[in-house]
């Protein structure tokens, strides 16, 4: 998967930063320390990783030719953190 770029709509980053208090710059850090990659279905993706500081998330992008249009991120849960 080639990544050109990366698109947070400002309603999604407003809610990801409100409900998840996941920071635009900790998503990008993920997509350059990703540890697992999963399709979800049609063109949604569910990627997880670390940040710099070494928080575990979870993103969820759409990918359509080259372009990631980011859906949500949040910490990992419990089933997930094995994968980070």
């Amino acid at each position: 998967m080639k990544i050109i770029n990366i698109v947070i709509t400002n309603e999604i980053s407003e809610k990801i930063e409100f409900k998840h208090k996941v920071t635009e710059i900790e998503i990008i850090q993920v997509f350059s320390n990703q540890k697992y990659l999963k399709k979800n279905g049609g063109k949604q993706y569910k990627l997880i990783g670390r940040t710099i500081s070494g928080r575990c998330l979870t993103i969820f992008f759409k990918y359509f030719r080259g372009t990631v249009e980011i859906t949500s991120a949040r910490d990992v849960d419990k089933s997930e953190k094995k994968r980070c």
